[in-house]
């Protein structure tokens, strides 16, 4: 019998005793449990969370303590991405679920109360692994979301469905191949958003206070992309203000062209097209710039005061002046549009989170309107599309004291929206952490 027949025997013992690690040292010694565990990861290409479920553990915590003890290094781990079970139960316990009068009394009890009925630890594994299965399959929920009902963690129920030889229903994953989604991605990115490699999943994620228009623009860009999204309050004692979301959508690997993008110039595929570079400009404008009205003082009266004029100014910032000094250029070659670069913030000055000298591009009167006419169809970001219109809608004439009212109402409701948003991460936080002194974030569904 050769070394992997052994190993599968071994298994199959295993699975049929429901044996644990320590129980599998005692039988077949320290040896053979360091090759099962090497064998499962690398001829299955099966991650921790499904050794884990083969060796009948109820944590993830325990097999990583088990991995240390043992020094074994797994291969990398794809997560959803790895090859399927040799013996998948998955439709198996789905028909099973179906015709289960009491499981299907649980899943009806879950949806209406949204917490799990009174005999729930009554059922069996077997029928809590069914009713989760059919959760996460048939009504769409993801395992995140079924343990918060449950009250529990999502990692257990993962281990409860592969322990029963099922798999958690695939998240929706597509390349992201519309140009203009891709050109506004980089401008995006080049501004607030993070892209980064995690655990082998790509994610795209921004730390901000102002989650309500952060969580629209997320599902407007990525909902076409990927069904994997989620908020994470978070606690900084450090920072004014201490509370604030982390929002966080995991796209598909082939996605990871993005980082090898530029973030201190225009790539260069962008400035070939006019369409291209508005939907660059616009994903920048939605992480760094606004509309607003800049006061203008007229000549001084005989009385010695100035009047004061109101016109649409729009600014962009980045502590890279070359970066602006690019799409200042591209503007004018374009979309004939003018501006200037000036300095935001010197070198040093305190109360900035940056110690570097800040710039900002700003365009003003009739080129700052027309940008906003140009960019309207490919902006996301709900508060920069209401400004964006506020600016069409007034024109490049001086603003009337009643168009002026209108942009500080659009201010006042935006500080209000950060205020109830901050307040929500607080809240959130509070409830998940008995100690909110702790920093480390819990993440939950996106709703």
């Amino acid at each position: 019998m050769s070394t992997n027949e052994a190993l599968e025997e071994i298994l199959r013992e295993i699975k049929q005793r429901k044996l644990k690690p320590k129980q599998i040292i005692e039988n077949y010694g320290q040896e053979t449990l360091k090759q099962i565990i090497t064998y499962l990861n690398r001829h299955y290409g099966f991650t921790a969370t499904d050794i884990a479920a083969h060796l009948n553990l109820a944590s993830l915590s325990h097999f990583k303590q088990l991995l240390r003890k043992l020094n074994i290094q797994l291969e990398k781990e794809w997560g959803y991405y790895t090859k399927p079970l040799p013996h998948n139960r998955t439709e198996e316990l789905l028909r099973k679920a179906k015709i289960d009068q009491k499981i299907q009394q649980t899943i009806q009890y879950i949806k209406q109360h949204n917490k799990p009925p009174p005999w729930y630890n009554q059922l069996s594994e077997e029928e809590k692994a069914a009713t989760i299965l059919w959760l996460n399959h048939k009504e769409n929920q993801s395992l995140r979301k079924i343990a918060k009902t449950l009250k529990t963690h999502h990692t257990t129920l993962t281990l409860l469905l592969k322990k029963h030889g099922t798999q958690p229903r695939k998240p929706y994953r597509k390349p992201i191949t519309e140009p203009h989604d891709k050109a506004y991605l980089v401008g995006l990115r080049t501004g607030d958003l993070t892209v980064r490699v995690n655990g082998g999943s790509l994610v795209a994620q921004v730390g901000t206070t102002h989650y309500t228009a952060w969580h629209q623009l997320f599902q407007k860009l990525f909902s076409k992309y990927t069904s994997t999204f989620h908020e994470v309050p978070r606690y900084r004692p450090n920072k004014k203000p201490p509370y604030e979301w982390t929002i966080i959508a995991t796209l598909h690997p082939q996605d990871k062209w993005i980082l090898k993008q530029p973030k201190n110039k225009i790539p260069e595929w962008i400035k070939k097209n006019k369409e291209l570079f508005l939907a660059y400009l616009a994903g920048y404008t939605d992480s760094e710039g606004t509309w607003y009205p800049l006061v203008h003082y007229g000549r001084k009266r005989r009385k010695g005061d100035r009047r004061k004029y109101y016109y649409i100014t729009f600014s962009a910032a980045n502590n890279d002046k070359q970066l602006l000094e690019d799409i200042k250029k591209a503007m004018e070659e374009l979309l004939s549009i003018h501006g200037y670069i000036t300095i935001a913030h010197k070198e040093g000055e305190t109360g900035r989170l940056s110690k570097k000298p800040g710039y900002k591009l700003v365009v003003a009167g009739k080129n700052a309107v027309k940008l906003a006419e140009l960019l309207l169809p490919y902006l996301k970001h709900p508060d920069r599309v209401r400004r964006a219109k506020l600016a069409v809608k007034h024109g490049s004439r001086y603003l009337t004291q009643e168009q002026l009212q209108e942009w500080r109402n659009q201010r006042q409701k935006e500080k209000q929206q950060t205020q109830k948003d901050i307040e929500l991460a607080r809240k959130t936080y509070q409830q998940k952490h008995k100690n909110p002194q702790t920093t480390k974030p819990t993440s939950t569904s996106f709703s």
